[in-house]
């Protein structure tokens, strides 16, 4: 099928109404001090921060201001329930490279879709044994723990440091131009679905 201009224009205009943005810091408290003591991660002990997206959102990078003196880790995400942690969504293993000082440790280039609402990120640790200094700059609304036999509970003002990154898809409001682009589209596409209706096959007898 030949396209018209028109009809290029249109479908031009239609594939600019919907973006994907790039990625966005959804969380950032800033890092916390440069010390090897804080609240413990461990197998049987975890620490968690609650965010919320706005929109539907791609979730890349889960990071945490980590001391870590061994092993492996997991960062996740959990669904809310009560102001709590309530199923895991995502997870996936790390393991820090620096095993001295604290570092912002994490999992990135992943693509955990949420939809908007509010959610947790929480480290825990397989092997790993390590902790997350206190006093961040701009610390998060909640703060959760969870114990091993105890489950999740209300942590309180932790104070400790979170980086989580994502990219959503933002609908576009449509400029004039692009309105006009359109309209001129589907008007030459109308004409021309017209035309075709009116053609009249006639044959010749010799």
């Amino acid at each position: 099928m030949k396209l018209t201009a028109p009809l290029v224009a249109a479908c031009f205009a239609m594939g600019a109404l919907a973006t994907p943005a790039s990625a966005s810091t959804i969380v950032n408290t800033g890092a916390g001090p440069n010390v090897n003591g804080g609240y413990v991660v461990s197998s049987g002990q975890w620490l968690g921060g609650k965010f919320q997206v706005g929109a539907a959102t791609t979730i890349t990078d889960v990071l945490g201001w980590i001391t870590s003196f061994s092993g492996s880790y997991t960062a996740s995400i959990y669904s809310d329930s009560n102001g709590l942690p309530n199923a895991s969504l995502y997870s996936a293993n790390f393991t820090p490279s620096n095993t001295s000082q604290p570092a912002w440790y994490g999992v990135s280039g992943q693509a955990w879709n949420v939809a908007a609402g509010t959610y947790w990120a929480v480290f825990s640790a397989g092997t790993g044994n390590g902790a997350m200094p206190i006093g961040v700059a701009n610390p998060l609304s909640a703060y959760a723990g969870w114990h091993s036999g105890q489950g999740f509970y209300d942590a309180g003002n932790l104070n400790i440091g979170f980086q989580i990154l994502g990219d959503a898809t933002v609908a576009a409001v449509p400029e004039p131009a692009i309105w006009a682009m359109m309209m001129l589209g589907f008007g030459a596409m109308g004409y021309t679905l017209r035309r075709r209706a009116k053609v009249t096959t006639r044959v010749r007898f010799a």
